[in-house]
């Protein structure tokens, strides 16, 4: 009966090569965020096919005639995309490039075809490392660099081997085993290499191509505009936001991260006027944010670093009243509603010095609301009268304006009821509606009601946007804080302390995570951290800070005159010592794993693909090639018993000079089935000769 011809080895070799080239390209690009639903759809539903096709699940061929149709059908779709589905040139071109890209993957089978392949997951990395700030793309380098090194040498055997002469399935095989070796090998090279370069280079090119990299994504809230429900929005999410770390103790201290402040209210939405600040010039990287009447205040001041992975054009962050900032920006922009920007070149980390208020200790010099600032933050829009009767009844006998804040503030939190839920369509009056039919939401409905009451029994407020607390993780010692921890607060103006802030939002339900993914998130979160550290912002300052720490970590203590035994068991135990006890840990199993394997994973392996192959023969018609590989293994069992086949002998002569040893009749016998198999053109033998070839492996050594 007919049968498929049985795969190359080596050109399955090179095949899967080359789709891990292409998955890594694709991976690179898709997990930047960068691609819509259709170009991350059909690359990968490409890339399955392909996958199928190469280890025979199916069998599937695109013609070049099939492939031309293709495409140019597509070229004249192209301009239907462009005006009427992606209304965008760069969009519909992707749709384009990729549709084109993902047809050649199903029709390669050239070797012009394997190299355009090359070119294109090629590109596709560099795409990936102007567009991708995360760590997952350091995984699919390092998938690519494997791949590329196994495709190429893989495709320059394969191309000089197809006009050669044929050679056995058996030689193949050895040739895949050669080149799996040399591919890791050349691979661990160009990644060492690559790795010492990066550490060793220094970094002149951060200017040139500051202006190339994409900026970080805008985060509706925290500019210059808030919508009630916007902020509800934003907390469905869980992307990371930033990395905070604090210097001082935290303890005791309500970690909210003050953002934007918003003056003006229409009934629905929060904004400014636009405003273009007082610039704040920096000198030598830092910048004093306070007078010197306030940095010489007593009270409780924390210092904290920030690092910004995304989400708020300009935007700084702070804790209580910033003092001091020393961040790598020309100057800093502070706004008339008590907010600060980084001006054009919004830098991704900062250190800041920040007091926090304190009512024992005002200001030794009263602070002053203007007219015009006290005008804007007494407006209130149009809206129910019941709201005005409520912000009364609740404050009729307090007699201070903060008595007054504190018990808006309390009845809030107490009496209504939190929740993420959006509103299911929009209503009149939103305010009116939250506390007299709803009686509950999310932050920015507190924060908006009770700015609004206490505007109307003449108490100026605003609101805050920005983010509170975050999740810290004793891995990197960083806080986490993400999309999720948004909040919005209020800010009212106290006589004789200024601006007070205020938290009306009750507590939340706290998401929960299961253990092991909570644990596995703060792995992958300061893994995440460590790529952003020492790999997106890895500069001259960075290199003299790790060359400082490995000289500390390698510095041998001084010579006493003791002899050479005592010297370098003091050289140990200094290094020991400077190693943290979680890393070395870590290593030592890393390395007890990787000996393990080496120990073991061979032969494992190795009897593996002899139950897969003996599986393989008995399934189905024997083909002459099987008895070669049979005979192969024949020998290797007599060498490990001491029986060595010189190369000038016949297989028959070579049985003939076993004697009487005891597997001297199991040889005489493989060795006329090989012939019957190899020569007589007969299927039958090939069970009666595994099954010798079989017992021979699992006997005994002598």
């Amino acid at each position: 009966m007919p049968t498929e011809p049985r795969a190359n080895p080596l050109d399955q070799f090179f095949q899967f090569s080359l789709l891990g080239m292409i998955a890594a390209g694709y991976g690179a690009v898709a997990t930047s965020g960068s691609l819509d639903m259709p170009s991350l759809v059909l690359p990968a539903a490409a890339l399955l096919v392909r996958l199928a096709l190469v280890t025979g699940l199916f069998h599937f061929s695109l013609s070049e005639r099939a492939a031309s149709l293709l495409a140019l059908a597509y070229i004249v779709f192209y301009p239907v995309d462009y005006l009427f589905l992606s209304n965008e040139f760069l969009r519909s071109t992707v749709h384009l490039v990729f549709f084109i890209g993902s047809v050649l993957l199903l029709k390669a089978s050239t070797h012009r075809d394997f190299r355009l392949l090359e070119l294109i997951a090629f590109l596709q990395m560099l795409a990936g490392s102007v567009l991708s700030i995360n760590s997952l793309y350091l995984l699919f380098l390092t998938l690519f660099l494997l791949a590329s090194v196994a495709a190429l040498a893989a495709g320059e055997v394969h191309a000089k081997l197809a006009s050669s002469a044929r050679v056995t399935y058996a030689t193949l095989r050895g040739a895949r085993r050669g080149l799996a070796l040399l591919s890791l090998s050349a691979f661990a090279a160009i990644l060492g290499l690559g790795v010492m370069f990066f550490v060793l280079l220094p970094r002149t090119a951060h200017a040139a191509l500051g202006h190339l990299l994409p900026g970080r994504f805008h985060l509706a809230g925290f500019s210059n505009e808030v919508t009630l429900g916007q902020i509800g929005e934003i907390r469905l999410s869980s992307t990371p936001v930033m990395h905070t770390r604090l210097y001082t103790s935290s303890a005791g201290i309500d970690l909210k991260w003050r953002g934007a402040t918003l003056s003006q209210f229409d009934g629905r939405r929060w904004f400014n006027d636009v405003d273009r600040g007082e610039t704040i010039p920096t000198l030598k990287n830092q910048a004093r944010l306070a007078t010197l009447e306030q940095q010489s205040r007593p009270g409780r001041r924390i210092q904290y670093e920030v690092q910004l992975k995304s989400a708020t054009d300009d935007v700084l962050f702070f804790l209580g009243i910033p003092e001091m900032i020393f961040i790598d920006s020309p100057q800093i922009i502070r706004t008339s509603a008590g907010g600060f920007r980084a001006g054009s070149l919004s830098p991704s980390r900062y250190e800041a010095t920040s007091f926090l208020d304190n009512p024992l200790t005002p200001p030794l010099t009263p602070p002053v609301l203007s007219a015009e600032s006290r005008r804007l933050h007494l407006q209130t829009p149009p809206m129910d009268p019941a709201v005005s009767r409520l912000a009364h009844s609740l404050t009729a006998s307090r007699l201070t304006s903060e008595a007054k804040a504190r018990v808006i503030e309390n009845h809030l939190r107490t009496r209504y009821g939190y929740t993420t839920q959006l509103l299911s369509h929009p209503v009149g009056d939103p305010i009116a509606h939250f506390l007299f039919t709803r009686r509950e939401g999310h932050c920015e409905y507190f924060a908006s009601a009770m700015a609004v009451m206490l505007r109307d029994i003449g108490i100026p407020s605003r609101i805050v946007t920005g983010f509170q607390s975050g999740t810290f993780n004793p891995i990197s010692n960083w806080y986490l804080v993400r999309s999720s921890d948004a909040h919005a607060w209020v800010e009212a103006w106290i006589d004789g302390r200024g601006w007070v802030a205020f938290d009306p939002t009750p507590s939340g339900p706290a998401p929960g995570l299961a253990p092991f993914w909570h644990s596995a998130a703060l792995y992958l979160d300061a893994l995440e951290l460590f790529w952003q550290d020492w790999v997106m912002s890895y500069d001259l300052e960075r290199q003299f800070i790790l060359a400082n720490r490995v000289g500390q970590n390698l510095s041998l203590p001084a010579w006493t005159g003791q002899g050479p035994s005592d010297y370098l068991r003091q050289a140990w135990h200094a290094l020991v010592s400077s190693i943290d006890r979680r890393a070395a840990a870590l290593a030592a199993s890393v390395c007890a794993a990787v000996f393990l394997l080496w120990l073991f994973a061979p032969r494992l392996w190795t009897v593996w693909r002899r139950r897969r192959t003996d599986r393989l023969l008995r399934s189905r018609p024997a083909q002459s090639s099987d008895a070669t590989l049979l005979y192969e293994r024949l020998l290797a069992a007599l060498h490990l018993r001491g029986n060595e086949k010189p190369g000038w002998l016949t297989p028959r002569e070579f049985a003939r000079t076993l004697g009487n040893s005891p597997h001297a009749p199991l040889v005489h016998e493989a060795t006329e089935l090989y012939h019957e198999l190899r020569y007589g053109a007969r299927s039958q033998p090939v069970h009666r000769l595994l099954d010798i070839v079989t017992t021979l492996e699992r006997s005994q050594r002598p």
